[in-house]
């Protein structure tokens, strides 16, 4: 399971009614870190992982995927889209930006895909058939199985059978 580490989320809550500093080092660290960068949501199912980013504007020659030593990093360049017109004032993120996530050995990095429709890039990649969890069946023995049926003893169907 992949989780945010925010180290100063404790010491916020402490100095923010002490001293009331306008900074909020716990929910929007993360945030002010990945400033510009784009939002994944990972998703795990039984047949690997997807990645789904949100790269509002770009276009598949905007966009790099690398899959290496079990760790998937995606690059993507926004360009600004303001040609011949005075910027007033600019919010949207323009530029290049790197995520890189650490899949580890239980995928498969020969076998990853990427589609790109309406402005969300879907990244796949596949479990190694290995890792992989398979389902055991359950059998039930010879002797437990008439116990369980409610079949009588071998004994008593010779007798019956006499």
């Amino acid at each position: 399971m992949l989780a945010r580490y925010t180290p100063w989320f404790s010491t916020d809550a402490l100095f923010r009614p002490l001293f009331g500093f306008p900074w909020n080092l716990g929910a929007d660290l993360a945030s002010t870190a990945l400033a510009g960068a784009p939002r994944v949501d990972i998703l795990e199912n039984d047949g690997g992982v997807e990645l789904v980013c949100d790269v509002p504007g770009c276009g598949p020659d905007d966009i790099g995927i690398t899959a290496e030593n079990g760790v998937l990093t995606i690059h993507v360049r926004r360009k600004e889209d303001s040609e011949g017109a005075a910027m007033i004032r600019s919010e949207r993120y323009h530029g290049e930006f790197t995520r890189s996530f650490a899949l580890g050995e239980h995928y498969d990095m020969d076998q990853v895909s990427a589609s790109l429709q309406n402005g969300v890039l879907t990244v796949k990649v596949a479990k190694r058939p290995e890792a992989t969890p398979r389902r055991i069946p359950v059998r039930l023995g010879a002797d437990d199985a008439s116990k369980q049926l409610g079949a009588k003893p071998a004994e008593a169907r010779l007798e019956a059978a006499s």
